[in-house]
C-alpha cells in the first residue's frame, strides 16, 4: 500500500533534475551510523553544480544530535542561497517534510539516501538511485551487504566516488535494468 500511487520514472532524467535527497537520522554512536548527513552539504552542493533542484526531505527522527541539526541548518542556508541566486525550486524544511512522500517520488527524477526503508519505496519508481555508504570504501562490499544496493549507485563513505555516482545516475544510467530488476 505505501508504494500505490508511484509513478515509473523516465528512462534517461532530465538536462535539469529534481533530485530527492532523504538522509536517515544520524546515530550518536558514529560506529553505528549509516547516515549522510556528516557529509551533506558536499552532497548537496554536487548536485546544485550540476543544476539539480534539490528536495531535501530530513528524516524526523534524531533531532538530538547536535551536529546532525547544524549540518541541516548548512544545507537549508545553502538551498535558501542557490534559491536566491538561480530561482531553482528548491524544497526543504516544513514544507518538505508535509508533503506526502509519494508526490516528492513523483516529482523526483533521481533520489539520493542512506540504508533505509524510504530506498525501498522509492525503488517502485524505476528512477535512478544513489545510495550512501556509511560504513563502507568498496561499493560492491556494501551492495552485498544491502541488497537493495545492488540496483543503486554508491557513494562510498570518503565521497572519493561521489562524482562517479552521480554522473551515472543523471547521465547514461546504466543501471536502469537492475533496477527494473529489483523493483519487481
Amino acid at each position: 500500500p505505501q508504494t500505490e500511487g508511484i509513478q515509473h520514472g523516465a528512462s534517461r532524467t532530465p538536462r535539469n533534475p529534481t533530485v530527492l535527497y532523504a538522509p536517515t537520522w544520524r546515530h550518536a554512536d558514529d560506529a553505528l551510523n549509516i547516515s549522510s548527513l556528516a557529509v551533506a552539504d558536499r552532497i548537496v552542493r554536487a548536485l546544485l553544480d550540476r543544476g539539480c533542484t534539490v528536495a531535501f526531505r530530513r528524516h524526523f527522527a534524531g533531532q538530538n544530535h547536535a551536529e546532525a541539526e547544524a549540518m541541516i541548518v548548512r544545507v537549508t542556508e545553502m538551498l535558501e542561497a542557490d534559491y536566491a541566486r538561480t530561482k531553482r525550486p528548491h524544497w526543504w524544511g516544513t514544507e518538505a517534510m508535509e508533503r506526502p512522500l509519494v508526490e516528492a517520488f513523483n516529482d523526483a527524477d533521481a533520489m539520493v539516501s542512506d540504508i533505509s526503508g524510504i530506498v525501498v519505496d522509492f525503488m517502485a519508481s524505476e528512477k535512478p538511485l544513489v545510495m550512501y555508504a556509511a560504513q563502507f570504501d568498496d561499493p560492491d562490499a556494501f551492495r552485498a551487504a544491502h541488497p537493495t544496493a545492488q540496483a543503486a549507485y554508491v557513494i562510498d563513505r570518503h565521497l572519493t566516488r561521489l562524482d562517479a555516482a552521480l554522473d551515472a545516475a543523471l547521465g547514461e544510467d546504466p543501471l536502469a535494468g537492475a533496477r527494473h530488476e529489483r523493483a519487481d
